[in-house]
């Protein structure tokens, strides 16, 4: 069997580590920029094209999850494909749906990684560019608009980086978007069966080649 990797790279760092720990099944692996979720037809068009560089292979494994419906109306090649049954990344570097859905029992939680904020696009470097364009006053307004349902800024520890180090940035980050800092403790064993081959128990999509992807086949996300 031939294998391929074709994921977002806000979950690189954390990808690799399982790799390096658990050995690597791929023949090759290609990143999909992580800012290009803001705009959900780019990012089909990215992982459209990525995958339409895909020769040889038996298996495409999909590192995202459902992406704002992103991945739906995709079409595999002669491979078949692989997909978390997630309703994002976020989900998938804590487990499971289920337990981002305890967390947000707490209050709506925006949630963050190394990987999401070390992005070309992320929410913070947005709200520093509403500060420049606009004055610091009128960009807290704007995203008292933007974060208003928002209670806390959740911080995932997925032991892929310096968490200390993030912890200590993000607190700067929380009190100008006047949220709440919440530590959280992450879980990547969804996402290393994803990359080791343990499909079964019904948590993963598989697409026949050939077949589409479609948008009732992922968890819808709140």
């Amino acid at each position: 069997m031939r294998y391929v990797l074709l994921a977002c790279k806000t979950m690189q760092a954390e990808m690799e580590q399982i790799l390096d720990r658990r050995g690597n099944m791929f023949d090759r692996i290609g990143w999909i920029e992580s800012g290009l979720h803001n705009v959900t037809e780019r990012l089909k068009e990215e992982i459209t094209a990525g995958l339409e560089e895909i020769r040889d292979a038996d298996c495409v494994v999909m590192g995202f999850g459902a992406c704002g419906n992103a991945l739906a109306g995709i079409t595999a090649g002669d491979f078949e494909m692989i997909l978390p049954k997630a309703d994002d990344c976020i989900s998938i570097m804590l487990g499971s749906y289920q337990r981002k859905r305890e967390i947000m029992k707490q209050g709506e939680t925006y949630f963050l990684t190394r990987g999401w904020l070390g992005g070309e696009s992320n929410i913070y470097k947005e709200y520093l560019f509403t500060v420049e364009k606009y004055g610091k006053e009128m960009a807290d307004i704007i995203y008292e608009e933007i974060l208003g349902k928002y209670k806390h800024l959740g911080i995932i520890d997925t032991k892929a980086y310096d968490y200390e180090s993030f912890l200590e940035e993000t607190a700067v980050m929380a009190e100008e978007l006047h949220l709440h800092q919440l530590p959280i403790e992450g879980d990547l064993s969804y996402l290393e069966r994803l990359l080791t081959g343990f499909w079964d128990g019904g948590d993963f999509i598989r697409i026949a080649p050939h077949q589409t992807i479609m948008a009732d086949m992922f968890p819808k996300g709140k």
